[in-house]
């Protein structure tokens, strides 16, 4: 074979191997693509951690570390388990309902976490426990939130998985025992102003105690 032929020989053969390593670095990159989309379609894609229907719900109780109250419902209104004369503020009710009833996670954090004190579930912000008319009990506990995490930290029964829920799934959770009973309170002084008319003059108000002092008043000179 002449030294042309040869050359020829060379350089198509280096032609069909740079041919070959193109298209191989090409199905590499599309298969990393499509890895990367796949991961991160996974990312975005929410967990759901449980799901009940609110209707359905019949007890709930929420500890943080501005209350610890326990709320039962009778007859479709919502009241507190340990004081049922009083009714609970229905619409602050409502609120809590909406964000716990469905929890969802933006991601799984961990799984088989070493120390689930790291995440401040040991000692947690905020525990959630719903039980429905079926039976059913679902439980949330919330550590601390973490900017990384975009949200809290939490785990729904089983500490062996750790999600990321929502920042926002707390500001319902953060009411105080004299938050949710405000409502109560002021429809007790309404009901305790009465208009009392004085002659010649504009009708007055007087509250529940000031017409028991006059009542008893008038009942003293009556005697003499």
């Amino acid at each position: 074979m002449s030294k042309k032929k040869k050359q020829t020989m060379t350089i198509v053969i280096l032609c069909v191997l740079l041919v070959a390593a193109g298209i191989g670095y090409y199905g590499a990159g599309v298969h990393q693509k499509k890895k990367a989309a796949k991961e991160a379609a996974q990312e975005d894609k929410e967990i759901t951690l449980y799901s009940l229907k609110a209707d359905d719900l019949v007890s709930m109780h929420v500890v943080s570390d501005k209350a610890d109250m326990t709320y039962t419902k009778e007859n479709g209104v919502w009241k507190d388990a340990k004081d049922n004369q009083y009714p609970i503020d229905q619409e602050k009710i409502n609120d809590i309902l909406d964000d716990v009833a469905e929890v969802k996670a933006s991601k799984l954090v961990v799984t088989d976490p070493e120390d689930i004190s790291q995440y401040q579930l040991d000692k947690p912000s905020y525990q959630i426990e719903l039980k429905d008319r079926a039976g059913t009990t679902k439980t949330l506990t919330i550590g601390m939130e973490s900017v990384a995490a975009e949200g809290y930290y939490a785990y729904c029964g089983n500490k062996n998985k750790i999600y990321a829920i929502p920042s926002n799934i707390t500001d319902s959770l953060s009411y105080t025992k004299q938050e949710m009973m405000e409502l109560q309170r002021s429809l007790i002084a309404e009901r305790s102003v009465h208009p009392i008319p004085f002659q010649g003059r504009k009708k007055r108000y007087m509250s529940q105690t000031g017409m028991n002092c006059l009542k008893n008043s008038k009942k003293n000179k009556q005697k003499y």
